[in-house]
Parts: C-alpha cells; structure tokens; sequence
C-alpha cells in the first residue's frame, strides 16, 4: 500500500484523544438512590460486566471512524506508479500522429480530432508547472523544446494532417532531451505519451526499440471503417508525347480492404476540362490497371490528375502527373560531306521526326541538347572534341546512332565507345553477312511488329567490325550470333552502335523501311523515360536538367499554386542536380523556374502511398509490449484513466464510508443499549 499524502497519518496519533476519555469519563461514578436494595444484590456484577462491554464498543467504534477519516484523506492506493503520481513530475514528451491514415473517422470525429483532444486532456492532467515537448510526423524546429502548459496546447491546436509518416523510432528519439532531466532512475523516467492509428508501416522497427530512458505510453486510436481504394500509380505507355498522337495512361488502382469496391468512379482533369471514364471494379485486396487514352491537340506541357471518388481516406485519390507534348522530333545526322539521300528519304516532311544535316566540321557542340537524336553517318575519324560532346549529351539524356565507316580511323572510334562504355570496334572484316534475327523484346523493336513476319526484309551487309561487345542489348544480330546492332545505356541517356556503314556499298539497311524507320522513330523516342512524369513527397528523389546560361548564383525555383519554394540544388557540371526530400510539401503541380521566371519544366508531385494499406498494430502486438497502453477511443476522459493508471486502486472512498458506517454504528450503541436498566426479580426464601 502506497499513501499520496502520506504526512497526514501523522494524525493517528490523535487516536489517543478516545482513549482517554474513556479512560477518565466511563471511571465517574454516579449517586443513584434506591428505596430498597436487596433485590440489587444478584444482579450488581452483571450490570457492571455489560457496562463495561458497552463503554469498550463505542471506543472502538470511535477508534475505528477517526482512523478511517485520517487514512481517506491520505489516499491510500494499491499498485500503479507511484513516480507518475507525484506532483514533481515537470517533464512530458506527446507525439500527436498527423499523417494522412488519421483522416480516417472514428465513431463522431476524425481521428487527428480525437487524436488532439487526447493531447489536450494530458497536457491538463499535469500541474502548471509541468513542461511539455509536442512533436508530429513534420519533427519541426518546435518539437525540439520544452514549452508551458498553455503554449502546449496552443501547439496541439495548430497541429493538422500532413504527407509526413515517420517511423516511432525517429519520433522517439526526439525525446531524447526528456530523459537528460530525468534524474537518472527508473523512478523519474519522463512520460512520452504516443497518439496514433498505429499504422504498421510506421512501426516496421518494433516497439520494443522504444527508448527505455522514456516511460512510453501508447494511446491507440481506431477507425471505425478500415477500407480504402487508391490511386497508387499511373505512368505513360510511351516516354514522348507528338502533337495528333493519342496519350495512353495505365492506371493501377489498388483495394487494400476486405470488401469489393463495385463502382469506383475514375476521371482524368487537365487544366482546361475533365474526362470522365466510367466506373471500374476492384477486387478486395487486389490491384487492377486500366487504360486512359486523351488526345493531345497542342505542344507544350500538359498537367493531368487522374481521380477516383472513395471514402474516407481521401489522401491518395487523385495522381497527378505532368508531360511534355511535341510538336515533332528532331534528328540530326552528322557526315563529312551532303546527308545521304536514301537517310533524308526515311524522313517525310510531314512525319513526326524532323530531320536536319550537318557537316561534321560544323557542328555547334552546345546545341546538340536539342535534338533528340544525332547520328554519326560513316565518318572517317571521329574528332576528340566530338567525342567528348557527345559523351556530355548521352550523359544528359540524348540518343545517338553510330554507322562506323569500313576502313576509317578506328582509333578514333574506339576513343568514342570508350567514353560510351562499349569497347572498341576491333578488326575489320570483309565478306557477306546477313542479319538473322530481331529482338523483338527490346523497346526498339517492340510494338513495331503484331507478329514478325517470316519473309521480312533483313539486312546484309558487305563487310563488319568483329570486337564491338555486348556490354549492352543487342538489338539486330548476324546469323552467326554476332551483334549487328547494340544498345548501351550511358548515363541518362542511349548510345546504338552499328558494326557495319549505312554506305549503299557496304550496307542495304536502308532499303529495309519496315525495319529501318521504325527503328528511326523509336530510338528518337528512347531513354525520354528518365525523367519521371512524378515524384513522391518526402522521398530523396533527384532530377538533373541544363543549368541556365549566366545563372550566377541564382537558384531554381519551384512555383505552385500556394507560393515559391527552393529545393536544395547544386550544380554538377553543366547540369543542375535537384533534391526534392524537403521541398516542396503538398502535392500539386509546379513550374521549374530560372532566371527571370523562366519555364524550364513542370514537374507533378504526389502523397507517399505507404499509408494508404490499412494495416495496424491490434491489441494483441499492442498488449504484447512491457508498455503501458490506453484505450483512446473510451468515452472518458484519458486525464481520468492516466490519474487511475497512475494511483493504482484507491481505497479513499471506501474509508470514507467505513468512517460513517462506524459514526452510525456508535449512535446505535449510544441509543438502544441500556446496561444500566436493571430488571429486579423477586427474591427467593430460603429455609
């Protein structure tokens, strides 16, 4: 047993007051006048016996009711913790979860609701002069400090619901300034009270990492509907968008409930209008993916969201992305003299490749950035500072083909698949080879053909270089199995090496326009996909783009509909290198912008996903830890259970009816027992 006040028994020794005056009153004697006494003779030593019974009683039950009203009011308890009761407990950490799975309703309110007003009763349950650290899943500059009462709740009513979801132990540890004023011992260990859904994603490390510097205490909430269906994803099935070329979305939509949702409205909005495209079906717990199919009218950038309706978590119904559309694509071919006119002939004026020729003494290596690819067409050397350039361009994300030249400066060559990564050329080799196979899995090759034809036009050629290796994926290959054609990824971007000239007198491949146009188009479409149509708040996630000509120190910015944000940035050469982990913070759409407000991209950015699975920590794994746990979503109030927690059983109400039923006991004893009334009897003769 355990006393809250103990320096109140100090008042049991003024059980000493009832015993003397039972000592000193119940001792006086009193006159009492008889006319005859000899019928008392028999009964006198009765009557004293019963007297004395009485007078013992009644101090008892004195005794007994001024104990029970001293031990009431130092509140006796059994168990609990008796370091948690003590009014010198002057520090307490609260970690109100703020993440997007808290929208979800409990029984009257939203759970963040119920969350905060969790916060707000224990905040009250501590004296004025406690301090308090608050801390959400943004672990901002104020949840590092120790704050009053009043500025604590001031806090917890500015809390609202964030794309943050940290994992306890980082939350935890936040709290590490609680346990150096703790004084050391288990006694004193400082409350940290934990209020969330407990989303097992955010405990994927276990509770039994908490701290044990900290006295944690869990405040579990739950939701009274546990379903929800998501947006978890939508990308485009081509990595380049042309003006008058249908834009196909694949959709993957995911049920994480146990019940199968019938009608999910799905709806796709540009800035200018919004798609309806009807209801879909998705299964408990499975993942569906669908196909939207716009139509892109203008160039430019397009910023689509594609949404579903679902309730009640909202967080990850809508996807945003964002994507360059083309007016055409624009390929430059490199040779020493006139382009080649069967290679301008693959190119029709009003095709979605726009073809443009330069000699190789003339090239401007800075704008080589423009073009989506440049092929070298049989030059005779390659110059070290072409090289160098168009290992910055692959780098950067551009496309080049390379059709060697049979007899030429294979040095020169070679340097160049050094810098791509691929090699060298090897020893010439002339004779007859034809081509003997397509690989119709790679992205060149695929969707060209429903099915390859047995009588498609190959191509041969007149003599190859034997060393070009297959460091990377071999597009075309010799009936022998030597590659014909090979892609390499360097950088950002792709480089294609041929083993043999696109000469008439070396090679017919363009001849072959099943094969060779199509491979035209889709390398220019190639290696587009580096750059993601969206990104993850709160993910590390980095984009590079051109730095901006005479920049100086001028920094990108990011402008959305709620204002301009900065993210960290720095600079990598003649790229920009972008960090998004910080910046920005809601999702949306946002321009890219440099000097004098400049568009230089648009980039989309979406909630974390991770919260959207319904899973969470039950009473089982809850009850399973040495932590205490208290029901969050009880009807009263969590100040209430925390003084019961931390008292234990308390006996004062009990000794306070003790105390009266022993007040009653004594006016009963006062009132109907008389051992004085003597009843005479007659006496007897005797002989």
């Amino acid at each position: 047993m355990q006393f809250a006040s103990p320096l109140l028994l100090y008042a049991l020794a003024a059980l000493a007051i009832p015993v003397l005056l039972h000592l000193f009153y119940f001792r006086r004697f009193r006159k009492v006048e008889f006319s005859n006494v000899r019928f008392l003779a028999e009964v006198k030593e009765e009557t004293q016996n019963r007297s004395r019974l009485r007078n013992l009683v009644v101090l008892a039950l004195r005794l007994l009711a001024f104990a029970a009203l001293v031990l009431a009011f130092a509140q006796p308890f059994f168990g609990g913790d008796s370091a948690s009761a003590k009014p010198e407990t002057t520090r307490v950490g609260i970690f109100v979860d703020n993440s997007y799975s808290m929208s979800a309703q409990a029984s009257d309110v939203a759970l963040l609701d119920k969350a905060k007003q969790r916060a707000r009763e224990v905040i009250q349950s501590y004296g004025e002069t406690a301090q308090f650290q608050v801390a959400t899943n943004e672990l901002a500059g104020s949840s590092s400090r120790l704050v009053s009462q009043e500025d604590a709740l001031g806090l917890v009513d500015q809390v609202a619901l964030s794309s943050r979801s940290r994992e306890v132990g980082a939350v935890v540890s936040r709290f590490a300034k609680l346990a150096d004023g703790g004084g050391g011992g288990a006694e004193a260990r400082a409350p940290v009270f934990l209020i969330s859904d407990f989303q097992a994603t955010q405990f994927e490390g276990g509770l039994a990492a908490l701290d044990t510097l900290l006295d944690v205490k869990l405040v579990p909430l739950a939701a009274v509907e546990q379903r929800n269906v998501s947006v978890d994803s939508v990308w485009l099935a081509s990595p380049v968008q042309l003006v008058g070329e249908p834009v196909t979305l694949l959709v993957a939509l995911t049920n994480h409930g146990a019940e199968d949702a019938d009608a999910v409205r799905v709806s796709a909005r540009t800035r200018s209008s919004t798609q309806p495209f009807g209801t879909k079906e998705v299964p408990a717990y499975t993942t569906v993916v669908d196909t939207l199919t716009l139509s892109a009218q203008r160039a430019g950038w397009t910023d689509v969201t594609v949404a579903i309706t679902d309730y009640p978590i909202e967080f990850d119904d809508r996807y945003h992305l964002s994507f360059e559309i083309q007016e055409r694509l624009r390929v430059l071919a490199i040779s020493e003299g006139a382009p080649r006119p069967n290679l301008r002939a693959a190119f029709p004026p009003n095709g979605p490749l726009a073809f443009e020729a330069e000699r190789a003494s003339n090239v401007g290596y800075s704008g080589l950035a423009d073009y989506d690819l440049v092929v070298l067409d049989g030059l005779t050397a390659v110059s070290s500072g072409l090289t160098q350039a168009l290992a910055s361009y692959t780098a950067a994300g551009g496309k080049v083909l390379v059709f060697p030249k049979g007899g030429g400066d294979r040095a020169s060559y070679d340097r160049l698949l050094g810098q791509l990564g691929m090699g060298s050329f090897g020893a010439y080799q002339a004779g007859e080879f034809a081509v003997g196979s397509v690989n119709t899995r790679s992205f060149v090759f695929s969707d060209v053909f429903e099915r390859l034809p047995r009588n498609v036009g190959l191509p041969s050629v007149r003599g190859r270089y034997q060393g070009v290796a297959r460091f990377g994926e071999s597009l075309l290959d010799y009936r022998d199995g030597r590659p014909y054609l090979v892609a390499q990824r360097q950088g950002a971007g792709v480089a294609y090496v041929a083993t043999a000239g696109l000469d008439a007198a070396e090679s017919d491949l363009v001849r072959n326009g099943e094969i060779f146009v199509p491979m035209l188009y889709r390398m220019a479409l190639s290696g587009a996909s580096a750059r993601p149509a969206a990104y993850t708040l709160g993910r590390d996630e980095i984009a590079s783009y051109p730095a901006p000509r005479n920049a100086g120190d001028e920094a990108l910015r990011l402008r959305g509909d709620d204002g301009v944000t900065i993210p960290s940035q720095r600079a990598l050469g003649s790229q920009v290198v972008l960090s998004f982990g910080q910046s920005p913070t809601a999702a949306g759409f946002y321009r890219l912008e440099g000097i004098g407000d400049t568009t230089l991209a648009h980039l989309a950015f979406n909630y974390d996903r991770r919260e959207s699975p319904q899973r969470f920590l039950g009473e089982d794994a809850l009850a399973a830890t040495a932590l205490d746990v208290y029901d969050g979503n009880a009807s009263g109030s969590l100040g209430a259970a925390l003084a019961t927690a931390a008292r234990g059983s308390q006996w004062w109400p009990q000794l306070l009816v003790l105390a009266l039923l022993a007040l009653l006991a004594e006016a009963l004893v006062l009132r109907f027992w008389e051992p004085n009334r003597v009843r005479a009897r007659p006496a007897v003769a005797r002989a």
